[in-house]
């Protein structure tokens, strides 16, 4: 069987949880005597891919990403041309376009919702991931594309089979975008990281501290959170709050120092080793998001021996089951009291942790690849 990805989460995202995905998928279907896969692709910024294709490690596709970053203009490419002639590899997108004309595939998996193939003759069936419906949900919010919507409704529409990653993000594509659920195929995700127990560090780590990883835009809710638990920050100076992800703001840093809590909310990049390293010693995972499509840093604190703290909403309580410490993320109180009790009973975060590895066993990238190879075969 030969399957064809293409290029645009590993073109988009230096790391992050779709393009952990399809990495995975691909790592996977490498080890398949009977899976030839294709991606084409000139260069790219991911880490992950770029452990498994080292070829890609293209310095001057960086240096374009880096040219005027934030600005889009349509002779931006031919400015960069002119300045630096003959540097600019070949773009991923005409590449993965060559690909899908002039190769031969069985199964041709988009890793997002450009719909660009669709102007193609097809050679085979196509099978479209749904990570989630955040889009539609949350359209309000001005940093959620609206064309993304467009696109993955049509998407949808014309996939052959719909892959989502969880029952909560079937149901929605069934009722928000009308698809029909036979389908609709529900794959859950796996677990990248290993558990760390010692680990050089370049900074001091907090004897107690509670753990946020991740993106905090709106729907991730961590402002509410931020809010809500200031005072107990105040109150307890010994316990701080660990975050991950992309630097803290100016106006992020200025409530923090207005609200007295600059000294107990830090921010520390985190590979995957370090990342590790800072579940298995947190007090708690806190994951306060008003919606995921699946939620893949539960996982990785079942993993690591971390308790966790979660939302009842969307996917999570399918991903945590009954070992995790639920709160309404739209109540104060909810969100306050779950803190308080993981702070003070030693015993309940031992519980957690013992049931978190537990939980953990349902859910591989093993299992994940065998369901999506099994998935394939089927349309072939």
């Amino acid at each position: 069987m030969k399957v064809l990805y293409d290029y645009q989460t590993f073109e988009e995202q230096k790391f992050g949880g779709i393009s952990r995905y399809f990495f995975e998928l691909i790592k996977h279907f490498e080890n398949e005597n009977d899976v030839e896969v294709s991606l084409p692709i000139g260069y790219t910024k991911n880490v992950y891919l770029r452990s498994l294709r080292p070829e890609l490690l293209m310095t001057q596709g960086e240096n374009y990403d880096r040219f005027f970053p934030n600005l889009n203009f349509w002779s931006k490419m031919r400015i960069y041309n002119f300045l630096f002639p003959g540097k600019l590899p070949p773009l991923n997108k005409v590449v993965s376009i060559d690909a899908l004309k002039h190769n031969d595939y069985d199964i041709f998996h988009p890793t997002y919702y450009d719909p660009y193939h669709l102007e193609m003759p097809k050679k085979g069936p196509f099978v479209l991931t749904v990570l989630d419906m955040i889009h539609e949900i949350f359209k309000d919010y001005p940093q959620l594309l609206p064309e993304i919507r467009e696109n993955k409704k049509l998407l949808a529409e014309k996939a052959d089979r719909i892959i989502a990653i969880s029952e909560n993000t079937k149901k929605d594509l069934v009722n928000i975008l009308n698809i029909n659920p036979e389908k609709i195929e529900v794959i859950y995700l796996g677990n990248s990281l290993e558990p760390v127990n010692t680990i050089k560090l370049d900074f001091e780590l907090p004897e107690n501290y509670l753990l946020f990883v991740g993106l905090r835009t709106d729907y991730k809710n961590f402002h509410f959170m931020i809010e809500n638990l200031k005072e107990f920050l105040k109150q307890n100076r010994d316990v701080k709050l660990i975050c991950t992800g992309s630097a803290f703001t100016e106006e992020e840093r200025s409530y923090f120092e207005n609200n007295g809590i600059a000294e107990s909310v830090i921010h520390h990049f985190a590979d995957d080793k370090t990342l590790a390293y800072l579940y298995a010693n947190a007090i708690a995972f806190i994951f306060p998001s008003l919606y995921e499509g699946f939620g893949i840093p539960v996982l990785e604190a079942f993993s690591c021996g971390c308790p966790a703290l979660i939302s009842n909403t969307s996917s999570l309580v399918e991903v945590g089951g009954d070992a995790v410490l639920y709160f309404d993320p739209k109540s104060d109180e909810s969100i306050k009291s779950a803190v308080d009790r993981i702070v003070s009973d030693k015993e309940l975060g031992k519980e957690l942790k013992a049931k978190g590895y537990e939980q953990l066993k349902k859910f591989s990238w093993d299992k994940t690849a065998e369901q999506t190879l099994a998935l394939y075969n089927r349309l072939i």
